[in-house]
């Protein structure tokens, strides 16, 4: 693990841990899901990035904005990622 943390950094690793958690709660198996999975994958992106870009404009953080921005959608996708596996269940 410290050889992971020293190749990736720490501030590195504050943008992908939402990143991959995100990634993980969106639904992949349901066909029905795929467009709404894409369009929210995409506008988690965008919306992070903006987050990121306005913190550094105003000279906060811009790892804890982008990470809040982020995970700002994951109850959206959790919801989403159980939905679908309920309706293939049943």
């Amino acid at each position: 693990i410290k050889l992971v943390l020293n190749y990736i950094g720490i501030e590195n690793l504050r943008l992908l841990i939402p990143y991959f958690c995100l990634r993980n709660w969106l639904p992949s198996g349901n066909a029905n899901l795929l467009w709404i999975t894409r369009k929210l994958w995409r506008y988690s992106m965008v919306s992070a990035i903006a987050a990121q870009t306005l913190a550094e404009l105003h000279n906060e953080k811009p790892g804890l904005a982008y990470s809040c921005a982020l995970m700002y959608q994951f109850s959206t996708s959790i919801i989403l990622s159980q939905s679908g596996r309920i309706f293939d269940n049943t």
